[in-house]
């Protein structure tokens, strides 16, 4: 049992074998009531006073600690540096020997072995959070600083954290949070790191998989262009080659130097290739995928090459366009965050939501009634065990599902084997939404069927 556990009320510990104090808080809680006001500063002797009063009579660092056995029990520097070892390390047999002593220590100054029992169970609670204080300062003082910087200069506190973050998968997560704050990396003006740009954090070319750091260079130091005919003047090709302008385009990246007059993306993405190729002297042969036209290619050749990548599915109206295409039965809304309506079988229809940004909204308003949601399927399994509450034996099926690049936690309990869909299929899902476990929200199957 413990003493003085972080955050947990206690009404009595034993530490030590035959030993039991009474209490009521938690060390931290004591901390705060002393602090505030509520409560006024106590300690186990008069003698801790000196060593604990900056500190509400709480052992709250490992220097305190040496100094109590340094002050009143007679120890060395150097004998209490392997007990704080000891302690930071739970090493039962030397923090044993050191209680044997300070009891020996303290009975001559007049401490009764209540006292003696209280600063030595203590101690062993204290090893559960043991921190030294210089450890403390650091951290407290790099804490503030940071969080002043997030707060008043938010995007530029962004722009360093993914500048240091060097794992695709962090950089992915800090992008979804972001969300429509990161703007993707642009061919026109390219940059080698995040870089803030008004309201806005601009991806560097680098995010892109395929663009190597002597490409990297070429583009920075050559850009920013005027236009394509500008780029490919001025551009090493040795450098920044058919296979690199290939991962720019497929990545997104060249939007900003294509014709925005032509009425579909796909037009534009087409009329790049042929004037890159053009003013190349029409020797460029593309590889089939660049040219793919498809909606829902493009959108995955995007998110497979684009490391911040930050686009749900539903957020290109001609990835909307085709999935009409494909089911005709989608009713248009008009609606940005609900845009389509799915007909039941009764004759009612199902609210299709947007993403799962509009999901979260739903669940802190409390919405109970069911959803469906156009998603990406990302793969199943089956999950067993007993369930803490009642004892029971459980088995669900738990559904990974994307908007894009936001996963959400999908729980069917009527299913006992994994869905026989392939990965990055488009899925249509109904069900009912309530908070996560350990994504931001949740669904209740009722329904899911794949999009052909």
């Amino acid at each position: 049992m413990d003493q003085i556990g972080h955050g947990k009320k206690i009404v009595s510990v034993e530490l030590i074998p035959g030993i039991a104090i009474e209490d009521k808080v938690s060390a931290t809680q004591q901390y705060i009531d002393v602090r505030l006001g509520k409560k006024k500063t106590s300690y186990i002797h008069p003698d801790l006073k000196p060593i604990l009063e900056e500190t509400y009579g709480i052992i709250v660092y490992q220097e305190q600690v040496m100094k109590i056995l340094v002050d009143i029990c007679g120890y060395t520097l150097e004998e209490t540096d392997r007990i704080r070892d000891a302690i930071a390390k739970k090493k039962h047999d030397v923090m044993m020997s050191a209680f044997k002593r300070i009891r020996e220590a303290t009975a001559p100054k007049g401490w009764t072995v209540e006292q003696q029992d209280a600063l030595c169970n203590t101690i062993q609670a204290f090893s559960r959070y043991s921190f030294n204080r210089s450890h403390s300062h650091c951290y407290a003082e790099l804490g503030y600083i940071t969080m002043y910087l997030k707060h008043h200069h938010p995007l530029e506190w962004w722009a360093a954290v993914l500048n240091n973050e060097s794992k695709e998968d962090k950089t992915r997560a800090f992008i979804a949070l972001l969300g429509d704050i990161v703007k993707p990396p642009s061919m026109k003006d390219p940059s080698e790191f995040f870089k803030v740009d008004g309201e806005y954090i601009t991806a560097p070319i680098s995010a892109i998989k395929g663009v190597g750091p002597a490409a990297v260079s070429e583009l920075v130091l050559k850009g920013p262009f005027r236009d394509l005919a500008d780029y490919v003047k001025r551009v090493e090709h040795r450098k920044v080659n058919k296979g690199v302008v290939e991962a720019i385009v497929k990545a997104r990246a060249a939007d900003s130097l294509m014709d925005k007059s032509l009425p579909t993306y796909a037009d534009q993405r087409l009329a790049f290739l042929a004037e890159y190729n053009q003013l190349r002297g029409g020797k460029i042969a593309w590889k089939p995928d660049v040219k793919d036209t498809n909606p829902l290619s493009i959108f995955f050749m995007e998110k497979d090459m684009n490391k911040t990548f930050n686009k749900h599915l539903l957020s290109d109206q001609e990835v909307k366009d085709y999935l009409k295409t494909k089911w005709p039965h989608l009713k248009n809304t008009g609606n940005i965050g609900a845009p389509f309506l799915m007909p039941m079988k009764n004759g009612s229809t199902t609210t299709i939501i947007n993403n799962v940004k509009v999901a979260e909204g739903l669940i802190d308003k409390g919405y109970k009634k069911e959803i469906g949601m156009i998603m990406l399927y990302e793969g199943s399994n089956v999950r067993k065990g007993i369930s803490k509450k009642s004892g029971k034996d459980y088995c669900m099926l738990n559904i990974k599902l994307s908007d894009g690049y936001t996963d959400v936690e999908c729980v069917d309990w009527n299913r006992k084997r994994p869905l026989r869909i392939p990965e990055n299929s488009i899925v249509y899902v109904r069900g009912t939404l309530k908070e996560g476990w350990k994504k931001t929200c949740s669904i209740n199957l009722k329904e899911i069927e794949i999009i052909k």
